[in-house]
């Protein structure tokens, strides 16, 4: 008998029809599930259709819509925690129109079109003809994966013909009690009445009884020929809201306007969250002529469809999807979040909203999202990883008796995030219980510093209060409303105090990750061991975890006591690794094939699993489950690597020699940039090429971009938070790419010298500058319009468009000058960007985007890109932008760059700058400023240079 982890293709009906038809294309049914998760009230067939096994799911009898089809998507995936892939299957009224020949028992599948993702969501005011509706949001597309399939479907059927009617036959043949309620109707039923012609109202008969089949009130159609399909698949955009549509105007006027093909009620509330494909069998026309008899028929060729595309999607490719488990984890963390704010809304004293007031601190404290870190190690967990760890005796002493630190310490990738997460999510059960979490982050610049922690430290708490009102707030409000900064030395003392107000819940717990990746070891351990020692702190609890190095293993462990330390390079750390693998071989799909060989599966359990290296045994499996016949498997066993260094020099080898450059590429994008990439981006970078930029050649299946470093590079679920022009801060689910571990990072520094800074720069520039240009007719054209008297809330619809479509444009233009400092060496490099700062709509944009928030008009030396490429400190570029303008004081900002320069202490170019500018009567109060600037930042030289060109040094006030 299987179990509920062996499900793993999601497939929910709103209808009984629905329901039943899906089951009669079961190529085997299983017994009812046993173990349902509590407070999982759905109800479920299971069985199996070709090599994947489903879970068919129906909503609640007379329940529909988007909320419906949410809760029973969301049970689900509590019950069958390994679903990768979901389908809405069913039934739906048809849109026809010119460009679309739709009939009834037709199927519509949704995929991109008009721009659309495939789904679509409206709110229908009215249920009466004439109604009028309005756009609510837009909504994720499928996953790719499914879009594949989709694709390779089409092909099939226009080759070969879809056999739809057929196979739907063979069906009831084998169910023939179906016969009477699920066979297609005559076809001389499927009318389509003109928009004019309605159904009498006081009638309950079917339009075959008392409608007319007058030509002249039906929209006469072409008779579909032999070489058609019976059942046409129609691909694009499906319209879903919380109503049932009988209007033929407002079915009509959205074909026309949006290019929808059909409407439907259940696919909105499960795109954003659980992303899926909709299936549709046309059973009307959405107007008043609504009724069911067509409905079995549409459920069973939707059914025989989905039941062809599942045919045509692969196990490892299934395997290779994330579990919507893990997603929902995400998201529902993410709306606990919002939930506890908007059921905190209090009146504070000026009578401000909560949820606005904790945006505005929000804002003003810049706290990073640490919580990334421990999804992604989340979704790498093993079940049942680190349960030793929750029954050591220090671990017991620590969480309920009077030991208040441990020091977790462990060799690089030996699974130190993942089991601190652990002991994280158990400490947490428990409600009530103040825990915090921050995990460091070599990939984040924002995740770095101590000030980056106590930021975000200071917000989890923040969001957990009753009331926005506290120590926070009054350093809000003390520090000018969020307009200016605090130290670190308030922020700890803010901590403190905000953590002492919740003394008499008991204990705090704190998980402070990877010590090894923040930038300020010695102030961070500082600061450790001034914060313990205070009274006030004795309640809190600490958790620490770090790699062994030398210097701050002994500082720590001076600190914490050496009883306090808890080494991973044990046995019981190999069990985690041991049971990982063994896991590994039992359910990855390209291992199944050595279970019945339990000599093999045995040797790569004890070799691989062997070794306390959880990062080094993930990479072996990754390279072993390549190989195809037990030869090549004892080779590899006979020649596994000693060391992570080893391991990744083997990966960087296996690179196929026309993907080698892509990859170096990518990884000096991860290594360099100072955040990680979303997929999206990542997936442009690969597609720049010498000769320009073309979109339509990006990956088909951006998930792939793992086969060019696979082992060295991941991909984990996030948020992105990006504010809008009123300063709300949004936060968007995203998906990003990542080096696998810190020691990717380590490696590839010290090994290998394409990674030298310059000389990655150097390429990380080529490609900048090759997406931008090749980009700039078509995006940079149409943004600077945002400034030439549109709406406000066009300028955002448009940069948000343009975002959308050249996911990697907002990172080259705001990041570009901060190579080109690592990297000014080479001439097309200097060039290159001063074409960009001298260009005026491409400067224009830079400038724009630097700005996000845009709370005020440029400054007039703001317009000058010699002001920018000075206050960058790009002396060369400063040169070749003076040489190609001469006059640079009719900028009007020539006094700006001069200041610009006397700060940055680039004496050379303010020697130009004062060579070049026409004398005048007041040209020493001119200068007092850049005198002043110079003196303060202790540029004696320039001093010097500026009191010779007279600048006056009693004008400083």
């Amino acid at each position: 008998m299987l179990n509920l982890g062996d499900y793993t293709i999601s497939w929910i009906c709103a209808l009984k029809t629905e329901f039943v038809a899906a089951q009669a294309f079961l190529d085997e049914g299983h017994d009812e599930p046993e173990g349902i998760a509590q407070g999982d009230d759905n109800n479920y067939a299971l069985g199996r259709m070709g090599k994947h096994n489903v879970v068919i799911a129906i909503l609640p009898k007379g329940e529909y819509g988007t909320t419906s089809a949410a809760t029973v998507a969301r049970n689900m995936v509590h019950s069958f925690p390994n679903v990768r892939i979901g389908l809405m299957v069913g039934i739906a009224g048809g849109a026809p129109s010119q460009k679309h020949d739709i009939r009834l028992g037709d199927i519509v599948v949704s995929g991109r079109g008009s721009g659309e993702g495939g789904v679509f969501q409206y709110d229908y005011g009215k249920t009466v003809q004439n109604g009028l509706f309005e756009e609510t949001g837009r909504l994720n597309q499928p996953p790719q994966a499914l879009l594949g399939a989709v694709h390779g479907l089409e092909a099939d059927y226009e080759l070969n013909g879809n056999q739809l009617d057929s196979k739907v036959e063979e069906a009831l043949d084998r169910r023939p009690r179906l016969r009477r309620l699920y066979s297609r109707p005559n076809p001389t039923t499927d009318r389509l009445y003109l928009p004019t012609y309605t159904h009498p109202s006081h009638s309950k008969l079917d339009c075959i009884e008392v409608c007319s089949d007058d030509p002249a009130s039906l929209i006469v159609r072409r008779a579909r020929s032999e070489d058609d399909d019976n059942i046409t698949v129609h691909i694009g955009l499906i319209a879903s809201g919380n109503q049932v549509i009988k209007d033929a105007y407002v079915r009509d006027r959205l074909a026309a306007e949006r290019d929808v093909l059909c409407f439907e009620m259940e696919a909105a509330g499960l795109m954003n969250h659980f992303p899926c494909l909709i299936v549709r069998g046309i059973c009307d026309y959405c107007d008043t002529h609504k009724n069911k008899a067509w409905q079995g028929s549409a459920a069973m060729g939707a059914a025989a469809y989905t039941k062809d595309l599942l045919r045509r999607i692969s196990l490892t490719r299934v395997e290779m999807k994330t579990k919507f488990a893990e997603k929902l984890r995400s998201i529902e963390m993410n709306q606990a979040h919002h939930l506890h704010v908007l059921n905190e809304i209090t009146a504070d004293t000026k009578g401000v909203r909560f949820t606005q007031h904790v945006e505005a601190v929000k804002t003003w404290l810049t706290p990073p999202d640490s919580s990334t870190n421990a999804n992604r190690a989340r979704e790498l967990r093993h079940e049942g990883t680190g349960k030793w760890f929750l029954e050591l005796p220090v671990f017991r002493e620590w969480e309920f008796g009077p030991r208040r630190s441990l020091w977790l310490h462990g060799l690089p990738g030996c699974g130190k995030t993942i089991l601190v997460t652990t002991a994280y999510d158990y400490i947490a059960r428990e409600p009530g219980r103040t825990v915090l979490q921050f995990s460091f982050d070599f990939a984040d610049t924002g995740k770095q510093t101590l000030d980056n922690m106590l930021r975000g430290l200071i917000f989890q708490l923040y969001t957990r209060q009753a009331q926005p009102t506290g120590e926070l707030s009054d350093i809000f409000k003390r520090y000018n409303n969020g307009r200016d900064q605090p130290d670190s030395k308030t922020l700890s003392h803010c901590l403190l105090k905000m953590l002492r107000e919740r003394r008499d819940s008991g204990p705090a717990y704190l998980f402070i990750d990877a010590l090894n990746e923040c930038s300020e070891l010695s102030k961070l351990l500082a600061w450790v061991e001034r914060f313990m020692a205070i009274p006030d702190s004795s309640h809190v609890k600490l958790i620490m975890t770090g790699r062994v190095e030398a210097d701050s293993d002994q500082r720590i462990t001076s600190l914490i006591k050496a009883s306090n330390c808890v080494s991973l390079e044990t046995m019981l750390v190999n069990t985690d690794i041991q049971s990982y693998v063994h896991n590994s071989l039992r359910t990855r799909a390209r291992f199944r094939k050595w279970l019945s060989t339990p000599s093999i599966v045995h040797r790569i359990s004890s070799e691989v699993g062997g070794r306390a290296g959880g990062i080094w045994a993930a990479c072996q499996l990754d390279s072993l489950e390549t190989c195809i016949d037990q030869e090549e498997i004892e080779a590899a066993l006979r020649s596994l690597p000693e060391s992570l260094n080893e391991t990744y020099e083997r990966i960087l080898q296996k690179v196929p020699e026309h993907r080698r450059e892509r990859s170096i590429l990518l990884l000096q994008f991860l290594v360099f940039a100072p955040q990680p990439f979303t997929l999206e981006e990542a997936v442009d970078i690969m597609t720049v090429h010498s000769e320009g930029f073309e979109a339509e050649k990006r990956m088909p299946d951006p998930e792939l971009i793992l086969d060019f470093c696979p082992g060295m590079i991941s991909i984990a679920h996030s948020t992105r938070a990006s504010y809008d022009r009123s300063g709300i801060s949004l936060h968007v689910p995203t998906r990003e790419v990542h080096l696998a571990h810190f020691s990717v990072k380590e490696f590839l520094l010290r090994c290998h010298k394409r990674f030298h800074p310059v000389q990655a720069s150097i390429c990380i520039l080529h490609t900048c500058f090759t997406y931008y240009w090749s980009v700039k007719k078509t995006a940079v054209e149409h943004a600077i319009e945002m400034w030439s008297g549109t709406a406000r809330h066009s300028r955002d619809r448009k940069e948000t468009d343009i975002k959308t479509k050249f996911p990697l444009l907002e990172f080259v233009v705001l990041r570009w000058m901060d190579f080109v400092s690592r990297a000014e060496e080479p001439e097309d490099i200097v060039e290159k960007a001063a074409d960009i700062l001298q260009d005026s709509r491409s400067f224009a944009l830079w400038r724009d985007w630097q700005n996000p928030l845009q709370l005020r008009r440029p400054a007039y030396w703001e317009k000058c890109g010699v002001y920018y490429a000075c206050r960058k400190k790009l002396p060369k570029t400063m040169k070749a932008l003076i040489l190609r303008d001469t006059d640079v004081d009719t900028h009007n900002g020539g006094i700006a760059v001069l200041r610009g320069a006397s700060y940055s202490g680039l004496r050379d170019i303010v020697q130009q700058l004062l060579d070049m500018m026409p004398k005048s009567e007041n040209q020493r109060d001119k200068y007092a400023g850049a005198l002043r600037i110079a003196a303060k930042e202790g540029h004696y030289e320039i001093v010097e240079l500026l009191l010779d060109h007279g600048a006056d040094v009693h004008g400083w006030q």
